[in-house]
């Protein structure tokens, strides 16, 4: 739910039950429920990105809504696929699957640029890598990043300390 998968590669969601995981058992219908994400596809994504894309042979129980899916170029991409000739295929259902109850999803057209403001875990102190990377996801030039020297290296942070104080020590807390 509200999710921005962007430049993803060659799969954005993928399903795949392998038979020797279920050796002796008989394969249960994996559940997904896709609902108000965006998948922007990107210079490292391959021609013929889906959104979904399943293998195996386990079945996949799937209901998906107000998904955004684009290409690099904002033309539609496909939503499901599958990378194998197997016998998986994915069972489209008209209600979502396992949905918590009060949870609302935000609109897919919303999505994105909630996420490119509120990422990060301290988004209020943003350095200039982070600055780059956001502004290279809103105007689709990133590229799938395999190493941090890529991106200018590790934060670098101010050191913090200070002496240990046994009397702010409360372990009857």
């Amino acid at each position: 739910v509200d999710n921005v998968i962007y430049n993803p590669g060659w799969k954005a969601l993928h399903y795949n039950l392998m038979a020797n995981e279920w050796a002796g058992y008989t394969p249960v219908n994996g559940q997904l429920t896709a609902v108000g994400n965006v998948l922007r596809g990107g210079f490292d994504t391959a021609q013929g990105l889906r959104f979904l894309m399943i293998g195996g042979i386990g079945d996949l129980d799937y209901f998906g809504r107000d998904n955004i899916m684009v290409d690099k170029w904002g033309d539609p991409l496909e939503e499901l696929g599958s990378y194998e000739t197997g016998r998986a295929r994915i069972i489209r259902h008209s209600q979502p699957l396992d949905w918590p109850a009060g949870l609302t999803a935000m609109p897919a057209i919303d999505v994105e640029p909630h996420v490119l403001t509120t990422a990060g875990a301290r988004r209020w102190d943003r350095d200039a890598h982070d600055v780059r990377l956001i502004a290279d996801v809103a105007e689709s030039r990133g590229e799938i990043i395999d190493h941090e020297d890529e991106v200018g290296g590790y934060p670098v942070q101010t050191e913090t300390r200070r002496a240990f104080d046994p009397s702010k020590w409360n372990l009857d807390d």
